[in-house]
């Protein structure tokens, strides 16, 4: 394999072509994309939840609970997307085989 990066993304890119029809890596791929939106998704839902508790609520520390709180979930689903990509590649080479 090349050690490269842009030639390691062309090798693979012409690998996932070959076998993006499967089962197995269309499944992988939507799960990970899932899971990339939504923690990016999290991430702005957190700011704007702890502007509208400190605009409305006007308490610290409901402010500072939305807030850890937004960061925790935002956190497990970048884990969960990046743990969904590893599949995605894995599953690519495994249907190349």
């Amino acid at each position: 394999l090349p050690t490269v990066p842009s030639e390691q993304n062309s090798l693979f890119y012409k690998i996932y072509k070959g076998v993006c029809e499967e089962k197995s890596v269309l499944e992988a791929q939507r799960i990970y994309l899932l899971f990339r939106d939504l923690s990016f998704e999290a991430l702005i839902l957190t700011f704007l939840g702890t502007g509208c508790a400190v605009y409305f609520v006007a308490g610290f520390k409901v402010s500072v609970f939305v807030f850890i709180l937004g960061l925790i979930i935002s956190l497990l689903f970048g884990v969960a997307a990046r743990n969904y990509s590893h599949r995605f590649v894995g599953n690519v080479f495994s249907a190349a085989t």
